[in-house]
């Protein structure tokens, strides 16, 4: 005994030296020497625990349960691939399914298939692959797609684990497994779209510049009254694109901030009196009366002063612009919500033409407009709604939507209140048309 611990003590003393002095020699960086030698020192503790152990079993042995090898590596294989972060499974060599995770259940919407036979999951792609690898060709992956609510692209790795020899029988012989791209895809496609409707946005004011300037240095140049006509065609669309530029610029920074939430306190309606004041020209320019219904008490939320004055200020110039036949826009709180404890909402409402449902999911999605004409011959971007609902999601929010041909359109914000406010119901002093 003392001896086995002598030579423990020795193996671990050697352990922690060789790993130090080797990370010193390949990396000569203090950190990774130490790491090394942390590492060497583990590796001395399993051995002189392994040493202990065989101490304690009768005749100086191991005992015989850790020697089962079908049961010590089926269980072995079966924690490998519940701890997979993604769908995996295992498959004898008569094809039933040794173990699936719970990722690989909901993917293929089965509650238990382990020793239901592969077949079961019904994918003609994913068996021919399967049988190709048990036959004896290479391991090789394939695309899937499902189809459920939502369509799912997944690709199906599928692989054959190598056989120890002496192995028992019952350990499975293929592993599989499946990694969702559906997230992936749906960005890639996003992005794509993103930057060709930017680069069409841009390109559309961008020729009409260049023509107009054409024009001016060419039969323009000595017509006053056609230079003033295209001066002013100038000065429209460089602001065109100026608002465009400051948007997406807006939008890039908003989504790189958009994980950090926000923290200090806002005094609500003085962020909307303020933007009501910038905003008020452009409202009388257009007949607009804008109505603050502002409460008793202003709510006080958690929020960045800022984005808060933004998402105000895109709402109530959108309901400026294509809400301006109703000749009224107002903004006060919603009714309380039971779906939102925690937040306070507040509406702006239009009187304009109302909007038709199929285009109330898409509104928030980048460049997408209701009418691509009317929006840009009233200097919209299709920007604002994408900039309010990531400002929205930074703040742990949420937008709502409300609108009907012919009724107006109401757009409800819900942000957080702070702690002071949690318990306090806000008296509801708007009229019916907000609730």
């Amino acid at each position: 005994m003392a001896r086995k611990s002598f030579n423990s003590a020795l193996v671990a003393i050697i352990a922690v030296a060789a790993s130090g002095c080797v990370a010193h020699w390949v990396w000569a960086e203090p950190y990774l020497t130490i790491m090394a030698a942390a590492l060497g020192a583990a590796a001395s503790v399993l051995i002189w625990i392994a040493d202990e152990d065989i101490d304690a079993a009768p005749g100086g042995r191991l005992p015989s349960r850790t020697l089962d090898p079908a049961t010590h590596g089926q269980r072995l294989i079966a924690q490998m691939v519940q701890a997979v972060p993604f769908g995996a499974f295992t498959i004898h060599e008569d094809g039933t399914i040794h173990t699936i995770n719970q990722q690989a259940k909901r993917i293929f919407g089965v509650p238990e298939a382990s020793g239901l036979p592969v077949a079961t999951l019904r994918k003609r792609r994913l068996l021919d692959l399967i049988e190709q690898v048990q036959s004896g060709k290479p391991d090789g992956q394939t695309e899937l797609s499902l189809t459920r609510q939502t369509e799912a692209h997944l690709v199906a790795h599928v692989s054959r684990i190598a056989k120890v020899p002496g192995q028992a029988r019952g350990v499975p012989s293929i592993l599989v497994l499946i990694e969702d791209q559906t997230r992936y895809r749906k960005t890639g496609a996003l992005h794509r779209d993103f930057v060709a409707n930017a680069s069409h946005e841009l390109k559309t004011p961008l020729a009409a510049i260049s023509a107009t300037v054409e024009t001016l240095q060419g039969h323009a140049r000595e017509d006053p009254e056609a230079t003033e006509r295209f001066l002013k065609i100038l000065f429209s669309q460089s602001s065109r694109m100026t608002r465009l530029v400051n948007d997406l610029l807006s939008l890039n920074r908003i989504e790189l901030n958009e994980r950090v939430e926000p923290e200090d306190p806002q005094d609500l309606f003085a962020v909307i009196h303020e933007v009501v004041d910038i905003l008020s020209p452009m409202a009388a320019d257009a007949g607009v009366d804008l109505k603050v219904l502002t409460p008793d008490t202003s709510p006080t939320v958690i929020g960045d002063r800022d984005e808060l004055a933004q998402i105000f200020q895109n709402l109530i110039e959108n309901a400026i612009r294509y809400g301006a036949s109703g000749k009224e826009v107002l903004i006060g709180l919603s009714s309380p919500s039971e779906a939102h404890p925690h937040l306070v909402g507040v509406t702006v409402q239009d009187r304009g033409p109302g909007i038709d449902p199929e285009h109330i999911p898409r509104l928030t999605e980048r460049f997408y407009r209701v009418s691509v004409a009317s929006s840009r011959e009233k200097g919209g971007t299709g920007l604002g709604l994408a900039i309010v609902k990531h400002i929205v999601n930074r703040h742990r929010g949420r937008l709502e939507i409300r609108s009907a041909p012919g009724e107006g359109s109401a757009f409800t914000v819900w942000l957080r209140r702070t702690a002071a406010h949690d318990n306090t119901v806000i008296r509801e002093s708007e009229p019916a048309e907000l609730k």
